[in-house]
């Protein structure tokens, strides 16, 4: 009588991945498997025995055998979560092609990273025809501490993947507001790099490509609403207050003063061309205009303006905050235009997360508010958009739409009036 064949010895595992207690495992590329010695029989590798778990919760997952490498591969089928140790276990029952079972649970554990990869790019990836003042905005910021973004932007997308451009902007917003506009005559390429400021860990996201309209493209205006202005300031005692309804309006070195526009009418498709903000100073202030420097800066708080004690004169970005500076372009009239405030009034339409801007200047100036009795001395905003971004919006004015060829901006503030008749100078997205 002839003996059955010894029984071969059970599998043995010869290399994982990740590594045991391995940290900082990313939590969307790393592949998860078991190598073993001796081929296994593919029929007992499935998710009946082979897990991933956080505790004794099983992820989802896809499992395979890749015979080549006589690996088993783990595949989540839900993203993982960050700062998380995971335990990949390997059932007794899982055997050799001979049929002899692994015997014991066999199990490791890594732990995932600390943030997410940068994603979601707007201008999506691929965008054509976007406004040359585009703002770049992300996704994908969950994160296990404090995160902080660096931006990067150029013609050339390997170096703009490898970073070898300069850095255009560092911070803890997941949006960049350009201060030029983006190149009009060739693709622009930008990537973001988030950084946990607790693990210091950081994420490099991938280059991704728009091109914005050419600027011979035709453009088309309209004027928004102009339906508030007021100022705060400092009175004898140093309180705070606001002076708001009246058919005048100051600012000073004491006085912050601030407008509020109507944006309601414009698409969030809009592509902005740029702005213009035409003030005229109050009967009988001209000389003191034209002995005054006026700025425009973005604020970086909401402002309720009533006859009361307000909380307080808005604040700035004193470093980088200021927008525009005014040009006195006959007696008594000022204009403010650049691109950081067409930029910026781009950004306030599309996406409606801004609190909007003041306007200071170097000597105590007043200009006619929205409600001045002489129209024509009313503040008077005008935008320039790109025909081939949609429709142009009717003149809020006139009811028409007017072709013109613009360029530069206009700073405008914007919100919501309450009960008491109060301005909340802030940039929230307008009722539609």
């Amino acid at each position: 009588m002839t003996a059955p064949p010894a029984a071969g010895p059970p599998p043995q595992v010869t290399a994982v991945s990740p590594a045991p207690r391995a940290a900082f495992v990313l939590y969307d590329s790393t592949a998860i498997w078991a190598e073993f010695a001796t081929a296994l029989d593919s029929a007992t590798v499935s998710p009946l025995n082979v897990y991933l778990k956080v505790d004794t919760r099983r992820v989802p997952v896809a499992v395979s055998w890749e015979a080549a490498r006589r690996r088993v591969h783990v595949t989540p089928l839900v993203v993982l979560d960050l700062n998380q140790t995971y335990t990949v276990e390997l059932s007794p029952n899982l055997s050799t092609a001979d049929g002899v079972p692994l015997g014991q649970k066999y199990s490791w554990q890594f732990t995932t990273n600390s943030l997410r990869r940068p994603a979601s790019p707007a201008p999506a990836a691929g965008t054509a025809g976007e406004s040359p003042f585009a703002p770049l905005k992300w996704g994908g910021n969950e994160t296990t501490g404090p995160v902080s973004y660096e931006v990067y932007a150029g013609d050339d997308s390997a170096a703009v993947a490898e970073r070898r451009v300069s850095l255009l902007y560092s911070g803890t917003a997941a949006i960049f507001v350009p201060r030029t506009r983006w190149r009009q005559d060739a693709a622009t390429w930008w990537a973001v790099t988030a950084v946990n400021l607790v693990t210091h860990e950081q994420l490099r996201g991938a280059a991704w490509r728009f091109s914005a309209l050419a600027a011979s493209t035709p453009v088309d205006s309209a004027v928004a609403v102009n339906l508030f202005a007021g100022y705060a300031y400092l009175d004898s005692y140093g309180r705070s207050r606001a002076s708001c309804g009246f058919d005048q309006f100051s600012c000073g070195p004491a006085m912050n003063a601030g407008a509020r526009w109507d944006f309601g009418a414009f698409p969030t498709s809009a592509k902005l061309a740029g702005a213009r903000l035409e003030l005229w100073a109050y009967p009988g202030y001209e000389d003191t205009l034209a002995q005054s420097t006026v700025t425009a800066w973005y604020a970086l708080a909401s402002w309720l303006c009533s006859q009361s004690v307000v909380g307080g004169i808005p604040v700035t970005d004193e470093r980088d905050g200021r927008l525009a500076t005014g040009m006195l372009v006959e007696s008594g009239r000022l204009r403010l235009e650049s691109d950081a405030l067409a930029a910026h009034l781009q950004a306030t339409i599309r996406y409606g997360t801004f609190y909007g801007y003041v306007l200071r200047a170097s000597r105590a100036v007043r200009f006619a508010s929205p409600i001045h009795p002489n129209m024509g001395l009313r503040p008077l905003l005008r935008l320039y958009f790109y025909r081939s971004g949609g429709p142009a919006p009717a003149d809020a004015a006139s009811g028409t739409r007017t072709g013109a060829r613009g360029a530069g901006a206009a700073p405008s503030s914007r919100g919501q009036i309450s009960g008491g008749g109060r301005l909340r100078l802030d940039a929230a997205a307008p009722s539609r």
